[in-house]
């Protein structure tokens, strides 16, 4: 093998520039949109190796990304990124089988791989060729809005930073509205708040929240995630206004962007609304052959 494998739970500040670099070549030779999260601190178990690094001597030439915010039995992402030139000489098989034996060994059973409806336009074949298939769920849309999006709010709300003394009002609406993810709810709330490009909005009422968002900024643009409106507060317009003020925070200096499902055409309005447009539509690959399956012996 013309090149070595190196494997981290946590990146360091190199890895991690490196990583971005390799990135945006891929996304430019590839015309990708999509960025894989370059941190574990949403993961179940932070201890367990994330990335998964392929060099030629000092330079990156591919890399692979676990997502793992869910406890063994539930199912990890996955994001691999090859150099162009490094394509079909067996980098991308030595990352798989590097994380299949992390997985394996730290109890995950269930992955996805993440790709992009504009790749396998490109490529007919690739499905086939790869072994790989449409998990069957709907399509999640990346969006993005422009510089300069957004506007203030008025009418007696407010939009404040989230601090740690409001976890404990957060957090039931939380689990409300994201029911699926309830164990992980106090995870993604504290470690929000804890992380050095993440931070977390709430829009006020009377004294109140009845709305959250969380932002990070560490791929070099802020990225929404978590956003949800009070259960008791929906369908009265107050999504559409709470994003649209977070964009006249948040883009001043640059564009903002935000993954949605396809199946949540609610969301999907009052985003619109608000400002953001689709960038691009990513779909979550299952494995059909033995390429692309753990190694004997998973759990």
């Amino acid at each position: 093998m013309m090149f070595t494998i190196t494997q981290a739970a946590v990146l360091t500040p190199s890895q991690r520039q490196a990583a971005a670099a390799l990135t945006a070549q891929v996304q430019e030779h590839d015309q990708l949109k999509r960025a894989p999260y370059l941190d574990n601190q949403f993961n179940y178990d932070r201890t367990m190796p994330a990335f998964f690094m392929a060099w030629d001597r000092a330079a990156l030439i591919g890399y692979a990304t676990l997502y793992a915010d869910e406890a063994p039995g539930g199912s990890v992402d996955v994001a691999l990124y090859v150099a162009p030139g490094w394509r079909r000489r067996g980098v991308a098989t030595a990352l798989w089988q590097a994380a299949a034996a992390v997985l394996r060994a730290f109890g995950y059973t269930e992955y996805e791989f993440l790709c992009e409806a504009s790749w396998l336009q490109a490529a007919p074949g690739f499905l086939t060729q790869a072994q790989l298939a449409l998990n069957g769920d709907p399509a999640e849309y990346q969006l993005v809005a422009p510089r300069g999006s957004g506007h203030a709010l008025a009418g007696g709300l407010s939009v404040r930073a989230m601090t740690a003394a409001d976890i404990d009002a957060v957090l039931p609406l939380y689990e409300a509205a994201f029911p699926e993810d309830g164990d992980s709810a106090t995870l993604y709330l504290t470690q929000t708040l804890r992380g050095k490009t993440s931070a977390a909005y709430l829009l006020i009422e009377a004294g109140r929240p009845i709305g959250y968002a969380a932002v990070d900024d560490g791929l070099g643009y802020a990225y929404l995630f978590g956003v949800f409106i009070a259960a008791a507060r929906r369908n009265q317009g107050l999504g559409t206004r709470f994003v649209a003020a977070l964009l006249h925070r948040l883009s001043a200096t640059g564009p903002v962007r935000l993954g949605v499902e396809a199946d949540n055409p609610a969301a999907c309005r009052a985003y619109a609304k608000a400002g953001f447009v689709t960038e691009a539509t990513v779909w979550y690959l299952v494995p059909t052959g033995k390429r692309w399956r753990l190694p004997a012996g998973a759990n």
